[in-house]
């Protein structure tokens, strides 16, 4: 049952380093942000991975607020109205890179229904936007 089960898996990768033309790092990040979702909002979060090209977070890797933005908005988290400074923040950067990329958002849900807190898509999110600004 262990080889089957390590068959099936390295069969998923496989398929998803085809769908990324053989580039292992995008395939890398796939997998990376499909983690963070866990069981619950894994393909959301691997969809949210597959809008944003590797080459764009490279370029904002410095900047820890275009990476959360870019992340919460392809999540679809920044649609609201916001009475607070950072969120209103970081809506206007999604927008701008958003325009400046030519981005469309991940038409994948995220779900918060029985969900501690520690765990919640946002809450996720912006831990993996910290792990790829270092």
């Amino acid at each position: 049952m262990l080889a089957e089960r390590l068959l099936r898996k390295s069969a998923e990768v496989e398929l998803r380093f085809q769908q990324s033309n053989s580039h292992w790092e995008e395939t890398f990040w796939w997998l990376l942000a499909r983690s963070y979702g866990m069981k619950v909002n894994a393909a959301a979060f691997e969809a949210i991975a597959r809008t944003i090209p590797l080459i764009i977070l490279a370029k904002h890797r410095n900047q820890i607020h275009q990476l959360e933005s870019l992340l919460l908005g392809q999540a679809g988290l920044l649609n609201h109205n916001f009475k607070e400074e950072y969120p209103s923040l970081l809506k206007r950067e999604y927008y701008f890179l958003m325009d400046k990329y030519r981005l469309e958002p991940a038409h994948l849900p995220v779900l918060f229904l029985r969900m501690r807190p520690g765990n919640f898509p946002s809450v996720r999110l912006r831990l993996l936007g910290t792990l790829l600004n270092e």
